[in-house]
C-alpha cells in the first residue's frame, strides 16, 4: 500500500486522484487475481466448462454473453489483459492530471 501511494505521489497526483488511483489498481489487481484463481479452483477442462455453459445457456436469452464465451474459446488473445487494463487507468490518470 505505501509504495504504490508513494509511487502516486511522486507522479505528481493531487490527493484526490491518487486516492482514486491507488482504489483502480487495486480493485484492478484484486479482481484480476480473484478471476484467476476462480479458474484454477475448477479441475475441468476448459472446454468442458464452455460445452457446458453452451449446453445451458441459449443465444435467445443472453446473446452478447455466448458470443463473449464463443469468443474466448475461438481466439487466442492478441494482449495481456492485465497490462491493457492497467495501461487504460494508468492513462487515465494521466490525462487527469493536464490541465484544460
Amino acid at each position: 500500500m505505501e509504495t504504490l501511494l508513494s509511487v502516486l505521489a511522486d507522479a505528481g497526483l493531487p490527493d484526490e486522484l491518487a486516492d482514486l488511483g491507488f482504489h483502480a489498481i487495486t480493485f484492478h489487481i484484486q479482481g484480476f487475481t480473484q478471476q484467476q484463481l476462480n479458474y484454477a479452483m475448477d479441475a475441468r477442462p476448459e472446454s468442458e466448462l464452455y460445452a457446458r455453459f453452451e449446453s445451458e445457456a441459449t443465444a435467445d436469452e443472453i446473446p452478447h454473453v455466448v458470443d463473449h464465451i464463443r469468443y474466448h474459446r475461438e481466439c487466442e488473445p492478441k494482449h495481456d489483459e492485465f497490462a491493457f487494463v492497467l495501461d487504460l487507468i494508468l492513462d487515465g490518470l494521466e490525462r487527469s492530471t493536464v490541465p484544460g
